[in-house]
């Protein structure tokens, strides 16, 4: 009774902490640590992830846009230094492009940023972007939970300056769902909060693209005249995948199981998601005391699980799954029991 009483608090304190626990930068890109000049693919300032620039080379508009992304000094960002990553192209004559442009199909332009969230949840990405004032004003987050397939976020925070709208029209040439109007200037600390996604969580392959809402006559600037197609361009600077840390990432604790004989050969976890078998059960051994070989597989939930209450975080039921075996001998139901250690 006392080790199952201390087990008890000590999963109830596990679970007070747990709800106090900080939020953790996994990745950020400050840009401050590196040089200014071109940089195609930024490494961050902490963390582990990647950056890319996404669509700048192109030959709309009749120009031969070669992707020219670069670091640059631009004070008025949301905190640090003043460097930043600019993403644009450097377009040929006669029509002189910088990437951008009106006949790009919607999430196509902008950047790509990828970090993994293995180990953590309550996962939020926050940014600063500035737009000059003949930029593409529409923007809009994606993420990734597999790396190819891209769905829209839904944006929860502005900070400043730039403006949320949602689009509930699919025959609009913008996405269908959240994206931010931006205002000409620094529009710091753009939210997506992705707490509770499925697959966002505890995922190596996490990541999110910033890019262009719109296409065609959608496409406008920052004061609403369409967009030119030859100049403007989009500057990010503290960009930062956070998340908070799992303290188990799969606990099979039984509980969820009603205390009686029943066989349950894969039984559930009550957190995370993955598979319990018994081996072993189904043979042809000897068995002492008895004339007769074999045994079948019958593991089932009991009372007397002592040993799963330390995983318990908010009660602690004394249940525990038992690998047995059961046979056959003279008309009866014999079973041996190995209960966990």
């Amino acid at each position: 009774m006392k080790i199952k009483n201390i087990a008890c608090m000590a999963a109830l304190l596990l679970s007070s902490l747990a709800g106090t626990k900080a939020s953790t930068f996994l990745t950020v890109w400050n840009f401050d640590n590196l040089a200014a000049g071109a940089n195609a693919i930024p490494a961050p300032s902490s963390g582990l992830g990647s950056a890319s620039a996404l669509g700048m080379g192109n030959l709309f508009n009749n120009t031969n846009n070669i992707s020219n992304p670069d670091i640059q000094s631009l004070a008025g960002s949301s905190t640090g230094g003043a460097k930043s990553w600019r993403v644009r192209a450097s377009g040929s004559a006669p029509f002189g492009g910088n990437g951008w442009s009106t006949n790009a199909p919607i999430g196509t332009q902008g950047a790509l940023f990828a970090g993994s969230t293995f180990g953590f949840y309550r996962i939020n990405v926050s940014f600063d972007v500035y737009a000059t004032a003949d930029a593409e004003a529409n923007l809009q987050v994606q993420y990734t939970t597999d790396g190819s397939t891209w769905n829209n976020a839904l944006i929860t925070s502005v900070g400043t300056l730039g403006v949320i709208t949602n689009n509930t029209d699919p025959g609009q040439a913008t996405v269908v769902g959240s994206y931010v109007k931006l205002a000409s200037g620094w529009n710091n600390q753009i939210t997506v909060d992705l707490s509770g996604i499925s697959g966002v969580d505890n995922n190596a392959n996490f990541a999110i693209r910033v890019v262009n809402a719109s296409t065609g006559a959608n496409c406008v600037n920052t004061t609403g005249a369409l967009y030119n197609n030859t100049s403007g361009s989009w500057t990010f600077d503290n960009v930062v995948i956070q998340g908070t840390s799992i303290d188990t990432i799969v606990n099979w604790g039984f509980d969820n199981y009603p205390s009686a004989a029943t066989i349950i050969y894969h039984p559930l976890p009550i957190i995370g998601s993955g598979l319990a078998t018994s081996i072993g059960f189904d043979n042809n051994y000897t068995y002492s005391g008895t004339t007769t070989t074999g045994s079948t597989n019958g593991p089932d939930v009991t009372s007397t699980g002592r040993q799963f209450l330390w995983q318990r975080r908010t009660k602690c039921l004394a249940r525990a799954w038992q690998s047995r075996q059961q046979r056959l001998e003279y008309g009866r139901a014999h079973r041996y029991s190995r209960s966990p250690v």
